[in-house]
């Protein structure tokens, strides 16, 4: 990453946070490039979308890559592992076969598409990177807690005691991140979730097995 760095390169921290909360699934993500960046994002998934975390972490990615300028080199750095391989390999297979795997279809192919597009057209400008989560990366770390704190304001926290409770909370991860000339932007929608600028696997979710040794998942 250091190196990535002090060749120009501008490295972006991707996450994705899901939780089953009275029942309700929900899920978000978010982007951190640096402190004092204006790229920085935090997003829920749509109500209509699987929530789950795989699909957060897929989101983050491709919003990164959706809001990468052509002459830029951008370095995605995440700590989901089977993302990391289905973007560096496993794609790559999973479209020669129609985007079938040998479980089944792919889950969350219409994400998977859309970054293997993406993926081709900058070529070079681009390069991924796995991290292990939560060893004290501050980067990383940030990303997690812009997950959760898009995840926060999910709609499924629609109740009035819990948006207050979400907007406390949000606030003081912002605070935290040193972003407290933002707040007055707090809580705006962009896109599929609330923008601006980790978490666990929603266990809520009917299993449809992962088989990342082979990178044939069907991924929840």
């Amino acid at each position: 990453i250091q190196r990535k760095q002090t060749e120009g390169w501008i490295i972006v921290f991707t996450d994705g946070s899901a939780k089953v909360v009275k029942g309700w699934s929900q899920a978000g993500y978010g982007g951190w490039y640096g402190h004092g960046s204006d790229k920085i994002f935090l997003v829920f998934i749509p109500l209509l979308e699987w929530q789950s975390n795989n699909r957060a972490e897929l989101r983050a990615v491709l919003q990164a890559l959706q809001q990468k300028q052509p002459a830029e080199r951008l370095h995605v750095v995440m700590d989901a592992e089977i993302v990391y391989k289905g973007i560096t390999t496993w794609m790559y297979e999973w479209r020669t076969h129609g985007w079938v795997g040998a479980a089944g279809p792919v889950g969350h192919s219409d994400l998977w598409q859309q970054i293997y597009v993406l993926t081709l057209m900058h070529g070079d400008t681009l390069s991924f990177q796995w991290v292990p989560s939560h060893i004290g990366i501050e980067g990383n770390e940030a990303a997690d807690r812009l997950a959760e704190l898009g995840r926060l304001q999910h709609p499924h926290n629609a109740t009035q005691v819990q948006k207050r409770r979400c907007l406390a909370e949000g606030r003081a991860v912002w605070m935290g991140l040193g972003l407290e000339e933002m707040l007055s932007d707090f809580g705006t929608s962009s896109g599929g979730g609330t923008s601006s600028p980790s978490g666990t696997e929603s266990n809520e979710n009917p299993p449809r097995g992962v088989d990342v040794g082979r990178g044939w998942a069907r991924m929840v």
